[in-house]
């Protein structure tokens, strides 16, 4: 149970805006996420519901990667990036807070991606 002035945040992901090679399934599933994040913030309101739609981010999820390969692929990401290095988790985890904690947010994608979108 949600109180009626609680809040509720999915996870998306870049692929969702940026087309990636080898990532169509999980293209459709980040749009899909964020979709419904905005349809779920006009069906359960006044609970808000928002979306955190996280970049490329230095996570363990990486580390099946030999560990050349990572950090090349991390400083490749880096120099593209507006801000010039990959996310960390603290980043995605303030962009969370904020979602949470602001309650005249509701429907909103935020990207945490250090501006990967506009690229």
């Amino acid at each position: 149970m949600i109180s009626p002035g609680g809040s509720i945040t999915l996870f998306s992901g870049i692929v969702a805006y940026k087309a990636m090679v080898g990532s169509a399934t999980l293209s459709a599933i980040n749009a899909a996420v964020a979709a419904l994040g905005k349809t779920l913030a006009l069906e359960l309101a006044p609970i808000r519901v928002n979306v955190i739609s996280p970049g490329i981010i230095d996570t363990p999820s990486r580390n099946k990667m030999p560990e050349e390969a990572r950090s090349r692929f991390y400083m490749d990401i880096a120099n593209k990036l507006p801000v010039k290095r990959v996310g960390e988790a603290n980043g995605v985890a303030k962009g969370i807070v904020y979602l949470l904690s602001n309650s005249f947010i509701s429907g909103t994608v935020l990207h945490v991606d250090g501006g990967y979108t506009l690229i």
